[in-house]
């Protein structure tokens, strides 16, 4: 047989001895096969855990994270004497120069490895400018007092309580990674209906576009979902629209005062929900208080109450009041609010920073206003 012939053996009968797997291994696809296998086999040994290998990444990543901490130490030292600096000045010049101070003390905590603080410093300024003139000083003293004391705070979060300590490493900067969070057994988690309250969406300097989605729970709890989005990728806004409804479970980061939280489930809302029986505006403002008091860097947070008139003061200015208290509304908000002036509210929601309430939604007699 030509075969035979072939055979390094020389002969037909040691052809045939081979029978059926001898030809099987000539086979060219069954030997890249084989060659596949062990280079596979290889390749799951290599990848192999090594506990050397391990402990050498774990000891740099410790490495890493303590240079961070020195360098943020000393950029929240280089931040006191930049405010010792302004005091020194006085809060005019402050105010004068505000958008190339900020600009240059935020870059140097990013320097610092301080992104989140320098994100607030760089944003005060067009908030600060963007308030009535009678209120900028005061406005500036409130973010200087509020930037010392997270310094003052970090420096000291050895003695904090667990949660307020997560809520000053955030605010520098440190980040929990979103598995962690989930994963996490103490983890703060909710299920219930939820309405949305409002949406923003911004563009940072950083070309991240920053979604918010404000949540309010039956039981009175608000929540903020947030999301952080390349612009590149042509991305749009939050996901879900004002006054959608829907049932949830949401999982808390650790905080003194739990808020920001992620979305775990989703669901239809429950139909035989009862309404939520708000407070009236001066328990509505005792509880943010007393919010802020455990975590004083909160900011501009949602508040809702019922009842209230929208009235207009000297200079046109506009407030909304039930006769026993009363919260000025957002100026910078006029034009959108005066279809309210003189008008009585069933209901009322928006945010609060403990100067002026800027309303996101309203009932009113002829029907629910919204912000556009």
């Amino acid at each position: 047989a030509p075969s035979a012939s072939r055979s390094s053996a020389g002969s037909p009968q040691v052809a045939g001895r081979r029978g059926p797997a001898a030809s099987a291994s000539a086979n060219p696809t069954v030997e890249k096969a084989k060659l596949s296998l062990a280079a596979a086999s290889e390749a799951i040994e290599e990848e192999a855990p090594d506990p050397q290998a391990e402990a050498r990444a774990a000891k740099q990543r410790e490495r890493l994270k303590a240079e961070r901490e020195t360098s943020i130490l000393a950029g929240l030292d280089e931040l006191d004497r930049w405010i010792g600096d302004i005091l020194a000045r006085g809060l005019a010049a402050f105010l004068k120069d505000a958008p190339g101070l900020c600009r240059i003390a935020a870059q140097r905590l990013v320097d610092a490895k301080a992104p989140a603080l320098a994100a607030r410093i760089d944003a005060f300024p067009s908030q600060v400018l963007s308030l009535p003139l009678e209120r900028r000083a005061d406005a500036a003293i409130e973010a200087l007092g509020a930037w010392h004391l997270l310094a003052e705070a970090y420096r000291r979060q050895d003695d904090l309580p667990a949660a307020l300590r997560h809520d000053v490493r955030r605010l520098a900067g440190w980040s929990e990674q979103r598995q962690a969070l989930l994963d996490d057994p103490q983890a703060l988690r909710l299920t219930a209906d939820w309405t949305v309250m409002a949406t923003f969406s911004d563009v940072q300097p950083d070309k991240l576009r920053r979604n918010e989605t404000w949540l309010a729970g039956e039981d009175g709890r608000t929540a903020l979902l947030l999301d952080f989005v390349p612009v590149a990728t042509g991305a749009s806004g939050p996901a879900f629209l004002a006054g959608e409804r829907f049932c949830a479970e949401l999982v808390f980061y650790p905080s003194a005062e739990p808020l920001r939280a992620l979305l775990v489930s989703k669901s239809q809302a429950s139909e035989s929900a009862k309404p939520v029986a708000l407070p009236d505006m001066s328990e509505a403002l005792a509880d943010f208080e007393a919010r802020r008091a455990c975590q004083p860097w909160l900011g501009a947070i949602p508040i809702r109450f019922r009842a209230g008139i929208v009235r207009r003061a000297l200079k046109g200015a506009l407030w909304i009041t039930d006769g026993q208290t009363s919260l000025p509304l957002d100026p910078r908000m006029h034009d959108e609010l005066i279809v309210l002036d003189g008008m009585a509210l069933e209901a009322a929601a928006g945010f609060w920073d403990g100067q002026v309430f800027a309303p996101v939604s309203a009932e009113t007699q002829i029907g629910t206003w919204g912000r556009i």
